[in-house]
């Protein structure tokens, strides 16, 4: 991404605290897709939660990307690899946001259950920390310049 345009999400809190982050698609390779999340100034988290980060687009409409605990220090780093499938939702508008939450493990995977039984999705879970506009070259929005 070197001098091109990045596809990305700057990530801001949601309760207007201090903490900030940045989710930013790339590739690895020749195949693999990810999604590397930075954040910092976060909460640490307890026995049994997680930061669960999501491409979002309504409360009914969001897909987990992946989990991660966050130590002493509050910062969040991680990359997802993430299916090519994904990326035309996200160039699409299908998803036009990136969502950070802090999540129960345990209520996640009841949400889980639940989803199996009833054929669906899991929905969104969790308090909501940080949220940011996908934008960039994939983006269908087009903000630029943000």
């Amino acid at each position: 991404a070197e001098g091109g345009k990045v596809t990305q999400a700057v990530l801001s809190a949601a309760d207007g605290g201090d903490a900030s982050g940045q989710a930013i698609f790339g590739r690895v390779g020749k195949e693999e897709i990810v999604l590397q999340v930075t954040a910092e100034n976060l909460e640490p988290t307890d026995t049994g939660e997680s930061y669960t980060v999501w491409l979002y687009r309504s409360p009914k409409l969001s897909l987990r990307v992946g989990s991660v605990a966050v130590g002493e220090g509050g910062r969040l780093g991680a990359r997802f690899t993430i299916p090519a499938e994904l990326l035309a939702y996200v160039a699409s508008g299908a998803f036009d946001q990136i969502y950070v939450s802090r999540t129960s493990n345990a209520a996640y995977q009841q949400e889980v259950a639940r989803a199996k039984k009833d054929k669906t999705l899991p929905r969104y879970t969790g308090e909501t920390v940080l949220t940011g506009p996908i934008t960039g070259p994939i983006a269908k929005s087009g903000a630029e310049g943000g």
